[in-house]
């Protein structure tokens, strides 16, 4: 591919960026009675900078950035036209895929946050008859709080391991079925 013209990449970028300002200078203060200039905006050609363009911060950005792209796809070629209205609906249903999945990752920190909170505030108690320091309730939760990491830790790693042999057993499955399978075809 060849590379891209540095002229018509201005170009392109002044057109996309026609509704903002590209260069604004700071009005100096003027003295009292005289004349207030306003200054213009510098074209490339004078000097001014152009600012690039911003890429899209939430999916309702890219939404509406696809949407543009939608109408401008009318000088696109039949067979252009085709392939772009193919990846554009693509690229919608994967920003719908990631939305949702970071809607559902938020609700479940949030879960998780909130039941963490609700652990640390309860009234369970410490001590069962006799008398507690706080030094001696402080070290009692503490030992709690320890075993109940490890039990969550012990039920995770349980849960890895039987997840792993049941994906071992399915690949077994699958072997042996694939044998059978080749053992008819003879």
């Amino acid at each position: 591919m060849f590379p891209v013209s540095y002229k018509k990449a201005l170009k392109k970028m002044l057109y996309y960026n026609k509704g903002k300002h590209i260069a604004e200078q700071p009005e100096t203060a003027q003295p009292s009675g005289g004349p207030s200039e306003t200054h213009d905006v510098l074209s490339i050609e004078e000097g001014g900078q152009l600012d690039l363009p911003t890429l899209p911060s939430s999916y309702f950005e890219s939404q509406k950035g696809i949407g543009e792209s939608i109408d401008r796809a009318e000088t696109f070629s039949p067979t252009s036209m085709a392939r772009f209205q193919k990846w554009v609906k693509g690229t919608e249903i994967s920003l719908a895929q990631a939305e949702l999945q970071q809607q559902s990752y938020h609700n479940v920190h949030t879960r998780i946050q909130e039941a963490a909170k609700r652990k640390s505030k309860s009234r369970r108690v410490n001590q069962k008859g006799g008398v507690i320091t706080v030094e001696n309730a402080r070290l009692r939760q503490q030992e709690k709080a320890e075993q109940e990491k490890a039990a969550a830790i012990k039920r995770a790693q349980k849960h890895i391991e039987t997840s792993l042999n049941k994906a071992k057993a399915a690949l077994n499955r699958r072997g042996i079925s694939a044998g059978k399978a080749e053992k008819q075809k003879r």
